[in-house]
């Protein structure tokens, strides 16, 4: 979850493959749902919304009932998106499992955490002027297995 400009929550809903905002009387207000390409998300995971009011969010498949292998997966990639001016741009397409986002106090690096179990990782990147991102680097591994907590 995230809270917008405006004081409304924005959520993941991993069944309903979106991100909706939640206003303090409840209504529910459809933000994305599909790529800017026209595809259906994966299960959007995790959000955060940046000074400019873009929303950067995770796209994994862990809402798919199948995960990587449903078919009603469109996404060639599991993704990180921008979503700005009404559309959702992939801006990394590399990872496998990406799953928690921050940014560091500056919003001049996104870090990006990967779930999956063969790489568990954190990944740094710069965030370029406008909005996209370059120069990934893992910066952290962990050797944590699933369970060891």
């Amino acid at each position: 979850m995230a809270v917008a400009s405006n004081g409304n929550i924005v959520l993941c809903q991993h069944g309903n493959r979106r991100i909706v905002e939640v206003s303090p009387d409840l209504k529910v207000k459809l933000l994305v749902d599909h790529s800017a390409d026209g595809k259906h998300l994966n299960s959007p995971n995790d959000v955060v919304y940046t000074p400019d009011g873009s929303l950067y969010f995770t796209d994994p498949p862990f809402g798919l009932a199948k995960a990587n292998d449903d078919p009603a997966k469109e996404q060639p990639y599991n993704g990180v998106y921008r979503f700005k001016d009404g559309k959702a741009v992939a801006i990394i397409k590399d990872l496998t499992l990406p799953n928690g986002i921050a940014f560091s106090p500056d919003f001049k690096v996104l870090y990006i955490s990967n779930s999956d179990e063969k790489h568990r990782s954190w990944t740094r990147y710069d965030v370029n002027a406008d909005g996209t991102v370059s120069y990934g680097r893992v910066f952290a591994l962990s050797t944590t297995a699933a369970g060891d907590d």
